[in-house]
C-alpha cells in the first residue's frame, strides 16, 4: 500500500470515528456520564442522573415480567341485550328511546332519555351518558367523597365490570372532579380502554366507556425494559428535546398503549409501556425500544 493511499484511508478512518462518537453524545447527551456503558445501570445511578437534571421521584419501582408480548385490541360492540340491560340499570323501565332501531349503526347512534337523563351507545362500542339535571354546587365535595360517589356508580349502573380499575381522580373547575378507571387484561393495564365519570356536587353528572377486545399476539415476546430504564429514556427525550426546568413524576404504571384506530373493521397491535405520569402531563415509553409513544 502506498503513502497517499494510507494516508488517505486513515484521514477518513478518523472522520468516521469522530461523527459516530458525536452521534452517540447526541443521542444519549450526558447520561452517561452518570452510568456504565457495561449492562444495567444501578439505581443510584439512574436517581443521581434525573435528580442532576431536575427530575423529582420516589424510590419505588414498580416491576413487571421480564419478556411481554405485543397484543392484538379491538372494538367491542356491544349485543343489543348488552344495551337493553345498560338502559335498565342507568336509566330505568320509564325510559324513552329516540330511535326504533335495536342495535346502533356506524352513521346512527342509539339514544335514550329517562327525564333529564340521557344515554347514547355508538356501534363502535362507545357509551356515553349525560344527567342535564346536576347543576354547579358551591361547596362541592372532596377528592374522597367523589371517588366513593363514582364508585357507588361503578357498581350499581354499571354493572361492577371486573376487567376494570381505579386509576385517579383530579379536581375540575365548578367543584367536580374527573374519576377514572382503566381496563386490564390478566392483570395488565390497557390504556386506551376506559370509564371516565365526572360527579358533581353529591351526583354523577357525566360518564364515557371506551371497553376493547384484548388478547395476547402468539409468540415474539420481547425482553421488557425496567421502569428505571424507561425513565432515562423519559429523560433522554427531554434532553434532546431541549426541554428544561424541573419535572415531577407522580407515578409509573406498566400497560399497554395504542391509539384507537378509525377503521371498517378495526383491529390493531397494543405495545407493552411504562407510562409515566408526571405533574406537566402523560408519557407513554415503549417498555421495548424505550422510544416514546404517540
Amino acid at each position: 500500500m502506498d503513502w497517499r493511499r494510507g494516508k488517505s484511508i486513515l484521514i477518513i478512518s478518523f472522520l468516521i470515528l469522530n461523527i459516530l462518537l458525536a452521534g452517540r453524545l447526541y443521542f444519549i447527551p450526558e447520561i452517561e456520564m452518570y452510568l456504565s456503558l457495561a449492562g444495567r445501570p444501578s439505581l443510584e445511578a439512574v436517581f443521581y442522573a434525573l435528580q442532576t437534571h431536575g427530575i423529582a421521584t420516589d424510590r419505588e419501582w414498580p416491576r413487571s415480567a421480564t419478556r411481554m408480548p405485543f397484543t392484538q385490541v379491538s372494538l367491542r360492540r356491544l349485543a343489543a341485550g348488552e344495551i337493553m340491560t345498560l338502559r335498565q340499570r342507568m336509566l330505568g323501565d320509564q325510559t324513552v328511546p329516540q330511535t326504533e332501531q335495536v342495535v346502533p349503526t356506524d352513521d346512527k347512534p342509539l339514544s335514550f332519555t329517562a327525564g333529564q337523563r340521557d344515554l347514547v351507545v355508538t356501534a363502535r362500542g362507545h357509551v356515553s351518558f349525560h344527567n342535564r339535571a346536576v347543576l354547579p354546587s358551591p361547596g362541592g365535595v372532596s377528592a374522597e367523597e367523589a371517588m366513593r360517589i363514582a364508585g357507588t356508580f361503578f357498581k350499581t349502573e354499571l354493572g361492577n365490570p371486573g376487567d376494570f380499575v381505579f386509576d385517579s381522580v383530579t379536581a375540575l373547575d365548578n367543584a367536580s372532579y374527573r374519576v377514572e378507571y382503566v381496563q386490564t387484561f390478566r392483570g395488565h393495564r390497557v390504556f386506551p380502554g376506559y370509564i371516565i365519570i365526572i360527579v358533581q356536587g353529591q351526583e354523577v353528572a357525566a360518564m364515557w366507556m371506551s371497553r376493547l377486545n384484548v388478547a395476547f399476539e402468539a409468540g415474539g415476546a420481547k425482553v421488557v425494559l425496567p421502569a428505571a430504564e424507561a425513565v432515562l429514556s423519559l429523560l433522554n427525550h427531554r434532553l434532546n428535546a431541549r426541554v428544561e426546568g424541573q419535572m415531577e413524576i407522580v407515578d409509573i404504571e406498566f400497560g399497554y398503549h395504542s391509539p384507537i384506530y378509525d377503521a371498517a373493521d378495526p383491529s390493531w397491535r397494543g405495545v407493552p409501556v411504562w407510562r409515566i405520569r408526571t405533574k406537566d402531563g402523560v408519557f407513554f415509553i415503549n417498555a421495548h425500544s424505550g422510544v416514546l409513544e404517540s
